[in-house]
């Protein structure tokens, strides 16, 4: 058992998605197959870890015969489970692309590079969701800028807030 798979366990003792309120759909890549797989029964903190294993930081998730990494790698915006299960689809984009920046430094690279693919393909679903929020800034924060929480705590509450009044609109017309 490791480190992450003990915290899971401390917060969720019964660690299955049965046992969960709501139905819950996880994904995470194959990264053998290269699909996106998605975990909605069994144990929930396999899912979890898998799901959250970015590649490079993180060794793969051994599970089922197969390995698992980042769910984002192949769908960061995974709605398909969804369709035709829900009232309301709503999306949350968090990694927007700043497309002004007048150079991108070779640290950064891999990062801009990983956000770039991500942003494509969230593009190309965001017409599918009933509300989609996106916003702005974002990509100034890097995806292993831990020490940062805070402030990207605070851009994505104060983007929200601000569109209260179209959150609201949409509330009262579900």
């Amino acid at each position: 058992m490791n480190a992450f798979e003990k915290v899971y366990l401390k917060y969720i003792p019964h660690n299955s998605f049965e046992g969960l309120n709501i139905p819950l759909y996880v994904a995470a890549t194959d990264i053998r197959r290269g699909e996106t797989v998605y975990f909605s029964s069994g144990e929930l903190a396999i899912a979890l870890m898998a799901t959250a294993c970015v590649p490079v930081a993180f060794q793969p998730v051994e599970y089922q015969g197969t390995e698992f990494l980042d769910g984002g790698i192949l769908n960061n915006l995974p709605i398909e489970p969804l369709i035709g299960k829900c009232d309301a689809l709503i999306g949350v984009h968090v990694n927007s692309i700043d497309r002004t920046v007048s150079t991108v430094p070779t640290k950064d690279l891999i990062d801009r590079s990983y956000h770039l693919a991500v942003s494509y393909a969230i593009k190309e679903k965001a017409d599918k969701f009933d509300l989609f929020i996106e916003p702005p800034g974002m990509s100034r924060f890097g995806m292993f800028d831990i020490g940062d929480a805070d402030l990207i705590f605070s851009a994505g509450y104060y983007y929200a807030m601000g569109i209260k009044d179209r959150i609201e609109l949409f509330q009262k017309n579900l």
